[in-house]
């Protein structure tokens, strides 16, 4: 294979990220920044990956896609399900210091304890709305937005 670097093969240590990003040459772990760093009330951490059967929030409302795909929900380990009592199909509100969305739950044992899983693109009336729960910083290599270092917390909905 040839890849896109001035050796055309994988680089480890990467002039390019030097003179780009002003990092490392070398791949390193690097902290959050910024206030969720140390925030312990907000103990999970929300990952907002793309979803295939849409394009971000494009095609939510085409009946082909509503057929073939589950209702949105916000994913849950077993374990940190457990400790909230929340269950599949449980009306829940998930927030931080940013805001608050209301979603439906799947607990599932594809999802690792200390992480939530809200796919983007799904849209407020569905149980979406990521966006609000997210901190405005950049990325450290590409200058994007950093949708995968915030944290949250989830509780149940009582529904009366």
């Amino acid at each position: 294979m040839k890849f896109e670097t001035p050796s055309g093969k994988i680089e480890l240590y990467s002039d390019q990220a030097v003179s780009k990003w002003n990092i490392s040459p070398l791949p390193e772990y690097i902290p959050l920044k910024g206030e969720m760093q140390n925030e312990t009330r907000y103990p999970l951490i929300l990952m907002t990956p793309n979803t295939g059967s849409r394009i971000h929030s494009q095609f939510g409302n085409l009946e082909v896609i509503k057929q073939v795909v589950e209702m949105p929900a916000m994913e849950i380990s077993f374990t940190d399900a457990e400790s909230r009592k929340i269950f599949t199909g449980n009306k829940i509100k998930i927030f931080n210091h940013k805001g608050c969305i209301e979603s439906v739950a799947r607990v599932t044992a594809r999802i690792p304890a200390g992480i939530v899983v809200l796919n983007n693109g799904i849209w407020l009336q569905e149980g979406g709305g990521g966006n609000f729960l997210i901190e405005s910083q950049e990325t450290d290599i590409g200058f994007g937005a950093a949708f995968h270092g915030n944290k949250v917390e989830v509780e149940k909905v009582n529904e009366e």
